[in-house]
């Protein structure tokens, strides 16, 4: 049993692969032919013995099933919570939860000019603006993490939200009490996923657009949900796809799809895409968000003519803007990503 790994090494199966370690493996190192090369040699040899040994898929994967069954740590970036929920250890989402990361008054105030130079640049080109917080997991369900991570009494949303009140200028749309209001109605955010479910972004979406918007959406009642199988974002990292899934409840209707084009994509590692409808004769909608965001691709392409996703990772161009003409700007962002700086508006 010690030697098999070894013995599937050399006959080149039941290894690794670049897309189980999310990473390129160690390449095979050269035979040394200096005394540099000597020193780096053991280093380079075990760093490519660890990539490749046999039956390291199958192993890691049983280690982190028997983590998750024991309630034993996984890795770093992902919590085991009650019940078995995964929750993001990463992005300062539990320290901004517990209080222990709050905005300093250079961050308040660099998030405030930001979205107020976005409203002003869109006011004077008659285009709507409108900030969105969505809300962490933690945030719509504390009771499913661990013991011992208590819930601050204020947060960086808290900071936020009561300073662009207090300037009075910027349309902000908090969702938390949305979302917890929704909580006895279905679980709104995923298990083994760190993203609200599709009927929770529409629930939030309806918020947003209440009062903004003069199409309103379908009713929630005209979609059914996707029971295909959803690994989920933490499952992923965790190394845990073989053993939990959950219903990826993604919204299908039961009516004629308006879609006409999809240009783009919407992977987080690229820009962003763009959705044209059928619908001529609706208004056109330009996001910046991050995947909270993307969850409200389905409905909104059902009230609007072209609708824009682009990344708030990355500076939002002004011409991208101006090209699209759109009636409305949605700035949205998720809580746990409130301690980064937002990125501006980038004029050319």
């Amino acid at each position: 049993m010690i030697s098999l790994p070894a013995v599937l090494h050399l006959a080149g199966v039941a290894q690794s692969s670049a897309r189980d370690e999310l990473r390129e493996l160690a390449e095979r190192p050269r035979f040394p032919t200096s005394t540099g090369a000597w020193r780096a040699f053991s280093a380079r040899l075990d760093a490519y013995l660890a990539d490749r040994f046999g039956l390291k898929p199958e192993l890691v994967s049983a280690a982190r099933h028997l983590s998750f069954t024991f309630r034993l740590p996984l890795v770093q970036s992902v919590i085991v919570g009650k019940d078995g929920w995964l929750y993001w250890g990463g992005h300062q989402e539990l320290e901004q939860h517990a209080g222990l990361r709050l905005l300093s008054r250079a961050e308040i105030d660099r998030w405030i000019d930001t979205l107020r130079h976005y409203h002003d640049w869109l006011a004077a080109r008659g285009i709507r603006f409108v900030f969105v917080l969505a809300p962490d997991k933690s945030e719509i369900y504390p009771e499913h993490l661990p013991d011992g991570i208590p819930a601050s009494p204020v947060t960086p949303a808290d900071q936020l939200l009561s300073a662009l009140a207090k300037q009075g200028v910027i349309d902000a749309v908090d969702l938390r009490p949305v979302m917890r209001q929704a909580k006895s109605r279905g679980t709104l955010y995923y298990k083994f996923d760190s993203h609200w479910k599709p009927a929770a972004a529409y629930i939030g979406l309806k918020k947003v657009l209440e009062g903004r918007w003069p199409i309103p959406l379908p009713p929630l009642s005209d979609y059914r949900l996707d029971p295909k199988p959803l690994g989920g974002d933490l499952a992923r990292l965790a190394g845990l796809e073989c053993c939990v899934s959950e219903p990826s409840e993604d919204l299908l209707r039961t009516f004629p799809d308006p879609v006409v084009s999809r240009t783009g994509s919407g992977d987080p590692l690229q820009v962003g895409y763009r959705i044209v409808t059928r619908h001529k004769d609706y208004p056109s909608i330009f996001l910046c968000n991050d995947s909270f965001g993307d969850r409200w691709s389905v409905p909104l392409a059902d009230v609007a003519y072209r609708i824009v996703f682009r990344r708030n990772d990355r500076p939002c161009k002004a011409s991208a803007v101006e090209a699209e003409k759109p009636d409305l700007f949605i700035f949205e962002a998720v809580q746990r990503l409130l301690s980064e700086p937002p990125q501006p508006l980038a004029l050319e």
